[in-house]
């Protein structure tokens, strides 16, 4: 019941914020014309947002997406073609001097073999598409679910932000981004993301009522408090940020769906790069005869130069890592901060130059040692087409031991336009 109540409370605030608002705000203004007030309206929206294409090839061993063994090869010759039509809008109101709405709507249309893939195994590839689009609330529909064609839109931003000299507090779906390091954020609580989706800039969003108190110029305190459907599925978590003689750290505590969370973060500058180190222990409160005490430790270092040259590495341990891991099995469910990647222990490398001002290129590398010897690459070639538009080619490919065998079970290959305004 406390879940449920918290929901309703959160739903409740959200609109009565917006009423309130709207109406201090009209309150507030001098209605001299009606085309004065419409140039002010106009001045407090901004809008944005992009149009992609993306292409992409997948050549796979039977079984992929749950397609019966063989109908891969026997139909599509062992590669897998899919297509995505991709639209965001960002939307931002300024209702008052303090008080902001920002919404955030992704569009999506999916066509190819994928989703026929599914319909062969009694699947519904839109329902696999929406697992993970919302949290609390359900902002999401599929317009079309077809067995080749399938649409889906989510609004993943959409929030109050009222800002005072010292405070600020958001209420809605956001993003709440607690991690320090570049890919794998075991302090991200609320929006932990795979870095192989590549496609989704923005990130998901959560559902919570966030309060921000600014201490001087670099120290904060967050509180953040996120409802689930039962007192298990929620978090509620605090967090200290400050400096120490030029370094950033962070602190946290938090009831974590069920546990007990316990973190912190450090930033600094080390050999010319940034060094960047965070960790978070989860203990079980419920359910301790399924779950086990686990931790997540990141750590990485980055350095660039002049020439736009880009070099790093890092490491990632997931003491909560399954024994039989699969990559791309695995990243499909939506992650959590326990759990940032299939494997236990994790060595990263990556690199990125820009070869001339229109066309970069960057590569990066995981190596998973254990079971079956996992390493994951992905290289991208980005080329800048025109003024707003950019095509980029990405490459993952998955390599892997098996009876003392090297084999590539997946390689996939996206070409992808983007236009954005």
């Amino acid at each position: 019941m406390r879940s449920v109540s918290m929901g309703r409370i959160l739903k409740g605030c959200l609109i009565l914020c917006l009423f309130a608002g709207t109406r201090v705000a009209l309150g507030q203004e001098n209605k001299d014309s009606l085309v004065a007030e419409t140039d002010r309206w106009q001045d407090r929206i901004t809008v944005s947002g992009y149009v992609k294409y993306l292409q992409s090839a997948l050549l796979v061993e039977s079984g992929f997406g749950g397609a019966p063994p063989g109908v891969i090869d026997q139909l599509l010759g062992g590669t897998v073609f899919d297509h995505l039509l991709h639209h965001r809008l960002n939307l931002g109101v300024e209702i008052h001097p303090s008080l902001q709405l920002q919404v955030g709507w992704r569009n999506r249309l999916f066509f190819g073999d994928q989703p026929r893939l599914y319909a062969l195994a009694g699947q519904d590839y839109g329902n696999a598409v929406d697992v993970g689009a919302n949290d609390y609330l359900d902002l999401s529909f599929l317009p079309l679910d077809r067995k080749a064609w399938v649409a889906h839109s989510v609004l993943d931003r959409l929030y109050l932000e009222w800002r005072g000299p010292r405070d600020e507090v958001r209420l809605g779906r956001q993003r709440i981004n607690w991690g320090l390091c570049t890919i794998w954020n075991p302090n991200d609580l609320f929006n932990a993301f795979s870095f192989t989706d590549f496609d989704y800039e923005e990130r998901p969003g959560a559902d919570a009522l966030r309060w921000t108190h600014y201490l001087g110029e670099s120290g904060r305190t967050e509180l953040v408090l996120q409802p689930g459907r039962t007192l298990d599925a929620s978090t509620y978590a605090m967090q200290y940020h400050g400096s120490l003689r030029g370094a950033g750290y962070q602190v946290l505590a938090a009831w974590y769906r069920g546990e007990l969370a316990l973190g912190g973060g450090w930033e600094a500058d080390l050999w010319e790069g940034a060094w960047k180190l965070e960790s978070t222990a989860f203990v079980p409160v419920r359910d301790q005869n399924t779950r086990q005490p686990a931790a997540a430790v990141s750590t990485d270092w980055t350095r660039s130069w002049e020439s736009g040259l880009l070099l790093g590495g890092g490491y990632l341990l997931n003491t909560a890592a399954r024994i039989d891991g699969n990559l791309f099995a695995d990243l499909d469910e939506r992650l959590s901060a326990r759990n940032l990647y299939p494997f236990c222990h994790n060595l990263f490398l990556q690199g990125s130059y820009p070869v001339s001002p229109l066309f970069s290129t960057s590569l990066a590398a995981v190596y998973s040692p254990g079971k079956d010897q996992n390493l994951f690459l992905a290289p991208v070639l980005t080329l800048s087409v025109a003024t707003d538009w950019d095509l980029d080619l990405t490459g993952q490919v998955l390599v892997e031991e098996k009876a003392q065998k090297w084999a590539s079970p997946v390689q996939a290959f996206f070409l992808r336009l983007r236009w954005s305004y």
